[in-house]
């Protein structure tokens, strides 16, 4: 190996530390935060509220001045199939539970209607080896959240949440939980992929061009924008 290919492979290894340590330290935070937030399910509502609005007031959702509910990884190709499945199917549950609180108020005419299309989706297994049934399963997601139905509800429940501060702290905490479980599955999955492109070089079982599109790849520069690879990246906690 020449002198240049050797330098080359150092300062690679080097950048990949720094890379290794920055994302240990996001997802440690990412994971604490999810235990504290996840704490909250065991309260009654109303103290889920009060307990909710107190993490928000600590700045509990913010990391180095970001808002993590905002903070999402640049995605580089599609989410994985199990990743993707467990997002969505996570989506279609906390829409379930939004569509069940309008239905108590009787604030949808169409809340069965629109619970049971949610529970079919949200029940259906997906082998998520097979690329024709994940492909099924995701058209089947957006034909739903195209549908007359679903825009129906989100516009009922944009005029509900404005009158009952409730519902909207209901909303509001479905949607932080959400983007902290998926802030938690983002960093966890791209510590493995570091850790793996670490033994690559190791090894020597890597091409220095690669490794260095590979570590592109998993930079953060883009992480205040939200990813647009993966279908229903940018959906909230009240779409599937």
């Amino acid at each position: 190996m020449s002198q240049e290919a050797i330098d080359q492979v150092a300062a690679i290894k080097a950048s990949l530390e720094l890379v290794i340590a920055e994302n240990s330290e996001i997802h440690e935070y990412f994971k604490d935060l999810l235990e504290r937030v996840s704490e909250l399910d065991e309260e009654t509502p109303e103290a889920r509220r009060a307990k909710f609005k107190d993490l928000v007031s600590m700045g509990a959702f913010r990391f180095n001045g970001l808002d993590i509910r905002r903070f999402t990884q640049s995605q580089h190709g599609p989410l994985p199939p199990p990743l993707f499945l467990g997002r969505t199917k996570r989506r279609l549950k906390n829409t379930q539970t939004l569509v069940e609180e309008f239905a108590k108020r009787g604030a949808f005419d169409k809340a069965e209607e629109l619970r049971t299309e949610l529970e079919l989706l949200a029940s259906h297994i997906v082998n998520e080896d097979d690329a024709h049934e994940v492909r099924n399963f995701r058209d089947q997601v957006d034909l739903l959240r195209d549908s007359a139905l679903f825009h129906e509800y989100l516009e009922t429940k944009t005029r509900f949440i404005r009158q009952d501060a409730d519902m909207r702290a209901d909303a509001d905490y479905l949607a932080a939980k959400e983007s902290v479980e998926e802030g938690e599955e983002t960093f966890r999955q791209r510590g493995e992929e570091l850790a793996a492109m670490s033994r690559d070089i190791e090894n020597g079982t890597v091409e220095l061009d690669d490794a260095m599109a590979r570590l592109e790849a998993l930079s953060l520069d883009d992480a205040k924008a939200p990813s647009d690879a993966a279908p229903l990246a940018e959906a909230t906690a009240d779409e599937p």
